[in-house]
């Protein structure tokens, strides 16, 4: 009885620990967002074209998914095997 006890301790624990960390991740994703939005309007104010703006954008994104794509391409080519 001692031992379904803990065993279900840890997981209110884990499931506790995993709405946390969806709650701090949402948190963080709103403050990026939110930064971006006024990053853009200081350049805009600044004098900076929209369209370098979004070019610059789609270049900075695409060079930073480029490597998690291919990390998860290799893992998922070693894991099919």
């Amino acid at each position: 009885m001692l031992k379904r006890s803990v065993k279900e301790g840890r997981s209110l624990t884990r499931s506790f620990w995993v709405s946390v960390t969806q709650y701090l991740f949402s948190w963080m994703i709103d403050f990026y967002f939110a930064g971006v939005i006024v990053f853009y309007k200081l350049d805009v104010v600044e004098g900076m074209s929209m369209r370098a703006l979004i070019a610059y954008r789609l270049i900075f994104a695409t060079a930073c998914i480029t490597p998690v794509a291919f990390i998860f391409e290799s893992l998922q080519r070693v894991v099919n095997r």
